[in-house]
């Protein structure tokens, strides 16, 4: 989806009163939400104006890198002087406005806040106004939290700006000392983290309702889940997060159930693996259990009701749907054209996203859960571990372009069209999105 997007100083008087009218965005603008920013404007050179432009720079960004819009650089206009001219951005056809002032808190010398209004140009009403303070240092985390309510303000859906990327690091194993961590990254690239360390850490989840990282320790050679309290890293007993884990310790590939009070995981057998769902009551039970099958990268669907896996059940990886009970079975994809494993499945359930690897390429790919409508967004040397983002526009996934090559964090949305990386210090494997809330 296009977006002419607007940057223009001006200033604000409140807006005469209006019925509010239902805008068919789709209808009237086609395929697009076009977006402006407006502020109002500090005196040059200012400590204030600074601190503003840095604001309206991460804003700008953080809409940049969504599927809604595509920046158009900086359009001037000769407004009134007194007068945010919303009738004048219509002619123009944007949609919405962001209006955004920073001030000096007066009490506290070392503190500032952020006013926001989201404004609908067509019918001259606000649709969200907020305020926010914060420190010098914490422009970018109050910018993003700005954007997080512009956007759903003007689309409905969740904001994912201030949210954080744990992954694991891709450094090769190549002995018993090699060494993998775990890290933290906002989702923009900046602020990267070390936050565990002193083993091989891999498959990093954050259960955000227990403030639980958990993760799978290789370090031994067998796999072990192991959990840390996420901001303080003080050691969790997984018998209290999950009491049916006590005594197990060949568990891989876990996932959480969309609301987050089970777990799925990979439990490795002698002639195989299972895949089974342990709840936060301590109840266990196994949903797929094929003798001589390797069965794993369980993900469940919004209500938790059904299940994607990867399974070798007919001899070559492909993916299944089971309902959660176990009752029933279903091949989701059908033909023999490529290799396909770790499915995701969107938050919004429309969408199953996979890595499929076919004549010794890579691609990201996207099919209903009925098995219709398989869409390859992204090829490359390498990629894995996909995961949607939360509001299931797009999919983040670690991209390995050549045999050589360092792993890269890769974001796409579903178009394919917007294609963002995220640099990191050590390359990354296994990113795991975290919803700050």
């Amino acid at each position: 989806m296009k977006i002419v997007f607007l940057i223009i100083l001006v200033i604000f008087l409140p807006l005469k009163a209006m019925a509010f009218e239902t805008i068919d965005i789709e209808k009237l603008y086609g395929n697009t939400i076009p977006v402006s920013i407006s502020t109002i404007g500090q005196e040059q050179n200012t400590k204030l104006e600074k601190i503003l432009n840095s604001v309206t720079d991460v804003i700008s960004q953080d809409l940049q890198t969504t599927v809604d819009m595509e920046y158009k650089g900086l359009l001037n206009y000769t407004m009134d002087a007194n007068i945010l001219n919303l009738k004048k951005y219509n002619y123009d056809g944007i949609a919405y406005n962001i209006n955004v002032n920073v001030f000096q808190m007066p009490s506290e010398a070392d503190k500032y806040v952020i006013e926001v209004r989201v404004y609908d140009v067509k019918n001259e009403s606000v649709l969200t106004e907020k305020k926010y303070a914060f420190k010098e240092d914490n422009i970018r985390k109050t910018s993003h939290i700005v954007t997080d309510i512009s956007y759903f303000a003007m689309t409905g859906k969740i904001g994912y700006f201030q949210s954080k990327i744990v992954y694991s690091s891709s450094d090769v194993v190549k002995n018993k000392n090699s060494k993998k961590s775990i890290y933290i990254i906002d989702q923009d690239g900046y602020g990267e983290k070390l936050l565990l360390q002193g083993g091989i850490l891999n498959s990093p989840i954050i259960d955000s309702k227990k403030n639980a990282l958990m993760y799978i320790d290789m370090t031994t050679g067998e796999p072990f889940l192991k959990a840390v309290n996420i901001f303080t890293q003080e050691k969790i007993s997984l018998d209290k997060v999950y009491p049916s884990l006590s005594g197990k310790k060949y568990t891989s590939s876990p996932s959480l159930c969309k609301n987050d009070n089970c777990l799925i995981l990979t439990n490795l057998l002698e002639d195989g693996s299972s895949i089974i769902k342990l709840s936060s009551k301590g109840d266990e039970s196994t949903i797929v259990n094929k003798s001589e099958t390797i069965n794993t990268s369980g993900s469940t669907s919004p209500d938790d009701q059904m299940l994607v896996f990867e399974s070798n059940y007919e001899g070559r990886r492909n993916l299944y749907v089971s309902d959660i009970s176990a009752i029933q079975m279903t091949k989701l994809l059908v033909g023999n054209d490529g290799i396909y494993a770790e499915p995701s499945w969107s938050p919004d359930g429309n969408w199953i996203c996979f890595t499929k690897l076919r004549n010794g390429i890579f691609h990201i790919g996207i099919i209903r859960p009925d098995g219709t409508d398989e869409q390859i967004l992204y090829s490359s040397y390498m990629l894995e571990n996909p995961m949607w983002l939360p509001n299931s526009d797009g999919i983040i996934f670690v991209e390995k372009k050549s045999l050589s090559s360092k792993t890269t964090l890769v974001m796409i949305d579903l178009s394919g069209r917007i294609v963002r990386k995220i640099k990191t210090t050590t390359g990354a494997t296994s990113p795991f999105m975290w919803i700050i809330k």
